[in-house]
């Protein structure tokens, strides 16, 4: 099981809306509990953090990078890079990333942005 990283930034309801609207995340309801869960796949932390991963034609990783708090944009190993069990969610309005290259909050760095993006909006 993967160790998860929670923001401490929460997300709200209108922000998590746009955000399957816009199609970078997708809603997933457990079927015993009902608890909702809104995944991001790579596009989305594209959208969210500048994220990029680059392959080479062998399908493996050759280039990861993602923009930090600061505004730079940082280069992470390949061997680093966010893999398929990697996951990043939206859990009421927290969120749970299990990708932290070099220990970095990737978590918190989402949920920042995604409020920033919201402030911007009003």
């Amino acid at each position: 099981m993967p160790t998860y990283h929670t923001s401490t930034t929460t997300v709200s309801e209108p922000v998590i809306r746009r955000l399957v609207a816009d199609g970078l995340a997708k809603e997933w309801k457990h079927p015993r509990t009902g608890t909702v869960r809104y995944y991001i796949d790579t596009d989305g932390l594209g959208a969210i953090i500048g994220f990029e991963q680059t392959y080479y034609n062998t399908g493996n990783i050759s280039g990861v990078h993602y923009v930090d708090e600061d505004g730079d944009r940082v280069s992470v190993a390949h061997s680093r890079g966010y893999r398929r069990d990697d996951k990043t969610f939206i859990e009421d309005g927290t969120v749970y990333c299990s990708w932290a290259p070099y220990g970095a909050d990737i978590a918190e760095l989402v949920a920042r942005n995604l409020a920033e993006k919201e402030a911007d909006r009003v």
